[in-house]
């Protein structure tokens, strides 16, 4: 008896079975991807098994394992294919080892196939990973998808969907910066109603927007960032404007700690004074500090070929950001 393998080119490629095992493993911090892939891979093999195909789902976060090993030993008499079904594996926290050993034992088997699914793995889980591929036929990582590769995918999903999109509304999903859930519930919006969400978001963003938004809302900051790098927006100079703004705002909490006027040495306009004052608020002036080394550090990094500014601008973000006093 035989069972059937899925292979493909790519992660939009199509797949083809042939008879033989295999231990497949699917993970990514892409979810919305790696489910639908898995689904489709599930779909090929009932449709090409039929009811000669056996089918068993297991969750790592609230099953045990160790049934695992009856499930490989078990032969059916109504049943020529097994397919297992495991999610949670690596993420759980499970003895990657025990697992090791109970899919090599899918090795030695004509009538198997294992199916691993995990979602973002981090460091820790990462180094387990060597067991797997010890024993897995095909790993496949589902990146969060960027830029052109975003957008390309988003004309697929709204093509298959028979949802056509104008460009202010392609970029507006864009801008969602690959939460790929978030975007799919708005293409589904659209192929109900043929209305999206876009129409509320219609008035154009300025750099000014990313300023009121990138030193006190991370989430905010980087939708904002998004639709300005999609839109055209120089890398460059939101930088620029960035670093400028951040001793602005670096200014203004110096003085109002001290409660001290600026000087006029300083030549920030009174309406700027006002409308920082707010923003300076839930900000401390250690943290800012902070967030002018990073931006000292990063443009060094620019202007030695070491990074880019929209890859800079996402690691202060993200590390500048970290943390609040």
């Amino acid at each position: 008896m035989h069972s059937f393998q899925l292979l493909h080119g790519n992660e939009g490629g199509h797949y083809c079975i042939r008879n033989v095992y295999m231990i497949y493993f699917l993970h990514g911090p892409d979810t919305y991807r790696s489910r639908k892939k898995l689904n489709e891979i599930i779909g090929e093999y009932r449709k090409k098994a039929g009811s000669h195909l056996n089918m068993y789902r297991l969750d790592a976060e609230r099953d045990d394992l160790r049934t695992l090993k009856n499930l490989c030993e078990i032969q059916s008499l109504f049943s020529s294919k097994k397919l297992i079904v495991i999610e949670n594996a690596l993420s759980a926290g499970k003895d990657l080892e025990f697992l090791a050993d109970v899919f090599s034992r899918v090795r030695e088997s004509q009538d198997m196939v294992v199916l691993l699914w995990d979602g973002e793995l981090n460091t820790a889980v990462k180094k387990g990973l060597s067991h797997i591929e010890k024993i897995a036929s095909k790993i496949q990582e589902f990146k969060i998808l960027q830029g052109e590769d975003l957008r390309e995918w988003i004309r697929f999903e709204a093509h298959e969907r028979n949802v056509a999109l104008s460009p202010s509304e392609l970029l507006w999903l864009a801008s969602f910066g690959g939460d790929v859930w978030k975007i799919t519930n708005e293409l589904e919006k659209l192929l109900l109603t043929g209305k999206s969400s876009a129409g509320a978001q219609e008035k154009e963003l300025t750099i000014f927007n990313l300023g009121d938004s990138f030193f006190i809302s991370k989430k905010d900051a980087l939708h904002t960032f998004h639709r300005l790098i999609d839109s055209g927006q120089d890398e460059f100079g939101i930088f620029s404007y960035l670093a400028n703004h951040l001793r602005t705002l670096y200014t203004i909490k110096f003085y109002s700690e001290r409660n001290r006027p600026i000087p006029s040495s300083q030549k920030i306009h009174p309406f700027v004074v006002k409308k920082a004052s707010a923003l300076v608020r839930s900000l401390s002036l250690k943290r800012l500090a902070r967030l002018m080394t990073n931006f000292f550090e990063e443009d060094v990094k620019i202007k030695i070929g070491l990074s880019r500014p929209k890859d800079s601008l996402v690691r202060i973000l993200f590390e500048g950001n970290e943390r609040k006093e």
